[in-house]
């Protein structure tokens, strides 16, 4: 009898680790991918994974993928959500800059593993140039995502596309998207084109892209499509330190359909927007049969003979707003950093603003924020 003591001892210590075992949290780790990598591979620094799509499918709650600098081509499907403190985040390796070439057909693509009606949602997708693809990133039903610091250029449909809500849009370059052989006058392809509430798309710079900069796009709810009423319209976004301009057959932004209501557009510049349209033509911000409560202040315009603000039927609230030359250090090389007697300086408002600007710098640098993408460090103010 004394001899199985130990033994029952022995079980129940057994069984006790089990249970502990089973409702411990996973231990989060990152997985590297290098072109000299195999999907063979473990996934450490030592012995990286090939291609991002494999790197995708194994990443879950609380794990970040690191990539290697390199040319990855074809599609990539993030299908995993994260978790509200464990995000899933995909992103470069530091100081390496990786390259998806899309090769007409890919994108980076977030769509749940449950189908795209279902929600997705705590990921991050950060430091990752995409170009040649279909879109550069496109999301369905996400919801806590993050797309930081990408470089977006070449794709022949959209830059970003997608429905989500609590999206983050911040620091990234989306250029020269949406030019198909037979779309010449098309005014379907955009830097940004998204459906959803509480939207903060800040810090970019957006240029030369087929049609509309970003078109904050009120999509009625639709069960069939959306994950829930929170996906659908375009409610309570944030537009803030974005530089938008030179897009091609449309204006920096437009605010389509009556569940666009309650955003705000701040500290923008907006310069030569639809360059392929004539003189008075509406190059700012454009309203298309738009809800109302939105709020227009401390933008910066530029487009000689054109319109900075189109009538909107709901009506907005506008309010000081500048219509002058930004002095770009460079716009026809698509350098938009701020010249030392830019009127953008210490221009901004500081209400809901941010603390840094698209290169990381600290917002402001002097008595105020300054309008657009980035922050002039070079003046003593």
């Amino acid at each position: 009898m004394n001899q199985s003591r130990p033994l029952k001892r022995l079980v129940a210590a057994t069984a006790l680790i089990l249970a502990l075992w089973h409702i411990a949290p996973a231990i989060a780790r990152n997985y590297y991918v290098a072109t000299n990598g195999s999907d063979e591979h473990s996934g450490s620094e030592t012995e990286p994974l090939r291609t991002l799509q494999k790197a995708a499918s194994v990443a879950r709650a609380g794990d970040t993928v690191l990539v290697r600098a390199g040319v990855y081509k074809g599609h990539v499907q993030l299908r995993f959500s994260g978790a509200a403190d464990k995000p899933i985040i995909f992103r470069n390796y530091p100081g390496e800059r990786p390259v998806l070439d899309g090769e007409g057909r890919g994108r980076i693509e977030l769509q749940s593993e449950k189908g795209w009606q279902k929600a997705i949602g705590w990921i991050t997708v950060e430091g990752i140039e995409v170009r040649n693809g279909w879109d550069g990133i496109k999301f369905y039903n996400a919801h806590n995502i993050v797309l930081r610091g990408n470089y977006l250029h070449g794709n022949l449909n959209q830059g970003i596309l997608g429905n989500g809500h609590d999206v983050r849009i911040e620091g990234n370059i989306i250029a020269e998207n949406g030019f198909k052989a037979d779309n010449q006058k098309s005014n379907k392809e955009h830097g940004i084109y998204c459906t959803g509430t509480d939207f903060t798309i800040v810090n970019n710079v957006i240029y030369s892209n087929k049609a509309y900069g970003i078109q904050v796009a009120g999509y009625p709810y639709k069960p069939e499509n959306h994950a829930g009423p929170e996906f659908a319209d375009a409610r309570r976004w944030m537009i803030s330190h974005n530089t938008i301009a030179f897009q091609q057959n449309r204006s920096g932004i437009v605010v389509w359909q009556k569940g666009a209501t309650d955003c705000v557009i701040q500290n923008n510049i907006f310069f030569k927007n639809a360059t392929a349209l004539g003189q008075s033509d509406l190059q700012g911000i454009d309203f298309v049969a738009a809800g109302g409560g939105h709020v227009i202040r401390h933008n910066l315009f530029f487009a000689p003979g054109r319109t900075s603000i189109g009538k909107s039927s709901a009506g907005y609230l506008a309010s000081e707003n500048l219509e002058q030359d930004p002095l770009f250090v460079d716009a026809e090389r698509f350098d938009f950093h701020l010249g030392k007697d830019s009127p953008a300086i210490d221009a901004g408002t500081n209400e809901n603003s941010v603390a840094y600007d698209c290169e990381g710098a600290a917002r402001p640098q002097g008595r105020g924020y300054d309008i657009g993408a980035y922050e002039q460090r070079s003046v003593k103010r």
